[in-house]
């Protein structure tokens, strides 16, 4: 298999996630396509960044690598990815947790005997966390982004595919 053939057909699982995550309402497969994304996002920019480093073209790489960390958002995805990835269980402590809305007032929540109460039936739903990651020998943190999977999905891959449209421009022959 060539090198654009292996890069063309993660970017299907890319876009078969994405998909995914866009297309349900159930908070376990939002959050399933988001760990699918991770990875196979995560994969299509290294394997492009692969082969633009072999063509001579190392410096696009770089800028590519600057791009993404100047991106909160993007920087926040690339690092949410070693989350899901490294944690003990795949996703005991992700960036995306899954958890269950509890009744407020005020903004603070209604608590009884130490314990939220939870209004009608318990609704999960999906938040971002915030992420501590090293940098240079010192931990820093990422804020946890206000947008939920699909448009932080999105953003990241409208990024990938410029990544992907530069690649192929660059090596056109």
């Amino acid at each position: 298999m060539t090198d654009l053939a292996r890069i063309e057909r993660t970017m299907s699982r890319v876009r078969a996630a994405l998909s995914e995550m866009t297309s349900t309402d159930l908070p376990h497969r939002q959050q399933v396509s988001w760990e699918e994304f991770l990875l196979s996002w995560r994969t299509a920019i290294n394997q492009i960044s692969d082969l633009l480093r072999r063509s001579g073209y190392p410096h696009l790489a770089s800028e590519n690598q600057q791009a993404r960390m100047a991106d909160p958002l993007l920087d926040y995805t690339w690092e949410a990815r070693n989350v899901e990835e490294h944690s003990s269980e795949g996703s005991s402590d992700p960036a995306l947790r899954m958890i269950v809305s509890t009744a407020t007032f005020g903004g603070a929540p209604l608590v009884l005997n130490g314990v939220n109460i939870r209004v009608g039936r318990n609704v999960q739903v999906l938040k971002f966390r915030d992420l501590a990651v090293k940098r240079r020998g010192q931990i820093i943190t990422l804020a946890a982004p206000e947008s939920g999977p699909g448009s932080l999905a999105a953003h990241a891959f409208a990024h990938l595919e410029l990544y992907r449209t530069l690649m192929l421009q660059t090596l056109r022959p």
